[in-house]
């Protein structure tokens, strides 16, 4: 419900592909700031980005930040997966 901290990710992510290989780790998720602030969407989009750029190397591959009122910072900042359920669906 409240995520992983950005500086245990990297460990906490390699444990789990240790502990669990029933479990296929994609990447990382964030809905960012709670805030319709441009500057902190993108800090904690360009936070997110650094947590995944760091496991790439262990097989990483989505990065999926964003949602209806945001997905276009978070496409800036590197996401390759957005949830716009809101904008096709309505809210």
């Amino acid at each position: 419900k409240s995520g992983v901290s950005p500086t245990q990710a990297k460990e906490i992510y390699l444990e789990i592909l240790a502990q669990c290989p029933n479990i296929k780790l994609e990447g990382v998720m964030s809905i960012g700031a709670h805030s319709t602030d441009y500057k902190a969407l993108e800090k904690s989009f360009v936070l997110t980005k650094d947590v995944f750029d760091s496991l790439q190397d262990v097989g990483a591959k989505t990065l999926s930040m964003g949602m209806s009122e945001d997905f276009e910072i978070a496409i800036a900042c590197g996401a390759n997966l957005v949830r716009i359920g809101s904008r096709l669906f309505g809210s």
